[in-house]
């Protein structure tokens, strides 16, 4: 994972997709989607005008999106004759199958409230306000205790063995911080 997304895990970054098909990230589009899967860090998309096919799978890729009210996320391949690879990856994992084959089957355009109803954007803002709502949700869980945020997103992956126990696959792990009873604040009885 070091190799494409360096210290991520160390605090919030604002990753510059940038420098057009030679850029580092494009020259395996896989391997960085499979990193951008691995990073323990909570990935932010602020979703402003378009995401088109390979911008789509870029923005389905984030942890929570934050869609401006004139946005558009198109998986479009299919209207061109392409299987959309990525695009079909992220929608697995983040969508029911009847959500996915709306994009991905349909090729529409999807507005960023049409994504923000389908659950698919966590929020919906006015488009000038689309990084400024990314950046102080991200200052925000900065904010948060070290590996809180880590160890609930690893456990939101973690596959629950088939005839597994889901309250037995969430649990934290070593150093990520745990949600018993006796962290719970108990609230004061007046009598």
């Amino acid at each position: 994972m070091g190799r494409r997304l360096p210290a991520l895990h160390a605090r919030p970054y604002a990753i510059a997709l940038q420098g057009g098909a030679g850029a580092a990230w494009a020259a395996d589009w896989t391997g960085f989607h499979r990193d951008l899967h691995a990073c323990p860090a909570v990935v932010i998309c602020a979703l402003e005008r378009y995401a088109i096919n390979a911008g789509a799978a870029l923005a389905l890729a984030s942890d929570l999106t934050v869609a401006g009210e004139g946005a558009v996320l198109t998986v479009g391949e299919a209207a061109i004759g392409m299987h959309a690879p990525m695009n079909l990856a992220w929608l697995r994992l983040r969508a029911p199958e009847t959500v996915a084959a709306q994009l991905a089957l349909g090729a529409g355009r999807m507005s960023g409230a049409d994504l923000h109803r389908l659950g698919l954007a966590w929020a919906l803002v006015p488009d000038g306000e689309v990084k400024d709502h990314a950046r102080a949700a991200s200052a925000r869980m900065a904010g948060w205790p070290a590996g809180t945020l880590a160890g609930i997103k690893a456990a939101l992956r973690r596959p629950v063995p088939e005839g597994g126990d889901i309250f037995d696959a969430v649990q934290a792990r070593a150093g990520q911080g745990g949600a018993g009873p006796s962290r719970v604040a108990r609230p004061s009885i007046r009598g």
